[in-house]
């Protein structure tokens, strides 16, 4: 493959993940990625226990068992994708962080460069990295102005150099000195597999986006996707429009035919915000949906659903046909173990929500003490009581 086709791929998706996932699928198959990950996941544990044992081994202890039981977080690590990837170098990062708190040398920081290039090179999110970390230094003021900027400057110097190999290889690919080709897929992710608001009525950019789709499917660029949900072929535009993840890619992807990237890149941002003004009752009511499902409830999941798409990728590998990587990952039997926790926790009404209270009222049992939480409880009850 060329580099001139190379690129504007790359451009697209970060290498370290296809990188990573790939030469472990190629290696062992998803058996062994889905081991792999799993000890990711352990390392994870390991780094949180570490961190948060800086304040304590107590607290080290209820920081493991509050990661443990949340599900969602959990969940990322059985899936081929660069969340478990990003999520195991974010928090490599903080514990190279903590590390930094007692050493305080150069080679430490050096280390910390590194660490943030490759977790930009997961998810170009992880730019946040590059201002997060001296802004860390300042807040906690551990030295004097003078070491400060030494060793911001050595952190900030070694990833500046591989960003700016990283803009430099761009330039000659795509004609286009800069670093993040990316940005456009996370706006339109939430829009068009999530919320489905993407319609060509929304606006200019949107009738435009939707003009080349069809185009597209008219000349059959599609003809052989298929609706993971649903199992229809992808030949008309509402099949794409309402196909989800699996269609988001080529939506994405369908206006670089036409456009430069960065063209592209401003086509999609404009569509994604044309559908939030055009909505803005359903993108909120889904973001509001997203957070307490995600992030206090945490999903069901049920793999042993013959209904979803993890049965239906097992039927697929049990007639012998082929599978992606991903869908590999999702074929696992191994994944069935989990659901039976799943389930006794949704029985009893246990979601993570209320992991977050109960571990909550135990670290502020731990930092304050028994007696002044009794004493505070007692005060509150004493203050309402009195209220007319």
């Amino acid at each position: 493959m060329s580099v001139d086709v190379v690129g504007p791929a790359i451009s697209h998706h970060v290498p370290v993940t296809p990188l990573i996932t790939g030469f472990l699928f190629l290696l062992g198959g998803s058996i062994l990625l889905e081991i792999a990950l799993s000890l990711a996941f352990c390392f994870v544990v390991f780094f949180a226990f570490t961190i948060a044992s800086y304040w304590g081994r107590v607290v080290g202890i209820r920081s493991v068992i509050i990661l443990c039981l949340f599900q969602p977080y959990i969940h990322i690590f059985h899936q081929a994708s660069s969340d478990a990837i990003y999520a195991a170098l974010l928090m490599l990062f903080f514990f190279a962080s903590f590390r930094f708190l007692h050493s305080q040398n150069y080679e430490t920081t050096i280390v910390l460069g590194l660490i943030a290039f490759l977790v930009y090179f997961t998810r170009t999110s992880g730019q946040i990295l590059f201002v997060f970390w001296p802004l860390i230094l300042v807040v906690l003021g551990l030295f004097g102005l003078r070491k400060f900027i030494k060793h911001a400057l050595v952190f900030s110097c070694v990833y500046a150099i591989f960003l700016l190999c990283w803009a430099t290889y761009f330039l000659i690919t795509v004609d286009s000195f800069k670093i993040n080709f990316h940005s456009s897929f996370f706006p339109m992710a939430k829009i068009h597999a999530h919320d489905e608001i993407f319609y060509p009525e929304n606006g200019p950019a949107s009738m435009e986006l939707s003009r080349i789709i069809k185009k597209n499917i008219e000349e059959g660029k599609y003809k052989d996707q298929t609706d993971l949900r649903t199992g229809r072929p992808i030949n008309d535009f509402e099949t794409f429009r309402t196909a989800g993840s699996r269609s988001l890619n080529y939506l994405v992807m369908a206006p670089r035919a036409r456009y430069s990237i960065e063209e592209s890149n401003r086509l999609i941002k404009e569509a994604a915000i044309e559908a939030i003004i055009a909505h803005p009752r359903k993108y909120l009511r889904g973001l509001i949906t997203d957070l307490h499902e995600n992030f206090l409830y945490g999903r069901m999941l049920d793999y042993t659903d013959e209904t979803s798409n993890y049965a239906k990728e097992r039927r697929k590998k049990a007639k012998g046909e082929h599978l992606s990587m991903h869908e590999n990952m999702m074929a696992l039997s191994i994944r069935d173990g989990n659901q039976q926790l799943r389930v006794l926790l949704d029985s009893y009404k246990l979601p993570n929500m209320y992991f977050w209270a109960i571990a909550g009222f135990g670290l502020l049992i731990g930092t304050i003490g028994f007696a002044e939480i009794v004493l505070m409880g007692y005060l509150l009850y004493v203050i309402f009581s009195s209220l007319p």
